[in-house]
């Protein structure tokens, strides 16, 4: 019987995305990364699979924060942007919520108490 060793890929210190070139949501975030200057480190998919299946991810892109404090991962591209892009984050939360008009679907107009639906 061959006996292959397979081990865990671990994080290092700091941020750390980890994406596959066929995704592009994480072509997206790897762009305003680069736009921005961010240190982030950039790793693919092949190589971190196995510490994202051993902690019950099946998804990318993901976001690894390791400090001496431990470890975060925010999974999605919305996670990912609300952590290192948060303008933009709230810009798109804007967007959604508020149509063109201004008014929230399914509530009141901020600006009106008269306009509410």
């Amino acid at each position: 019987m061959q006996w292959s060793h397979n081990p865990i890929w671990h994080p290092p210190m700091g941020r750390t995305l980890i994406y596959s070139k066929d995704c592009s949501h994480c072509e997206n975030l790897i762009a305003k990364i680069h736009k921005d200057r961010l240190n982030i480190r950039l790793v693919r998919l092949q190589k971190a699979k196995s510490f994202l299946e051993a902690n019950g991810i099946s998804v990318v892109p993901v976001l690894v924060s390791k400090d001496n404090g431990g470890m975060q991962i925010a999974i999605g591209d919305t996670a990912i942007t609300k952590i290192l892009f948060p303008l933009d984050w709230y810009k798109d939360i804007v967007k959604r919520f508020f149509g063109k008009t201004g008014k929230i679907n399914g509530s009141c107009n901020f600006n009106s108490t008269k306009d509410c639906k």
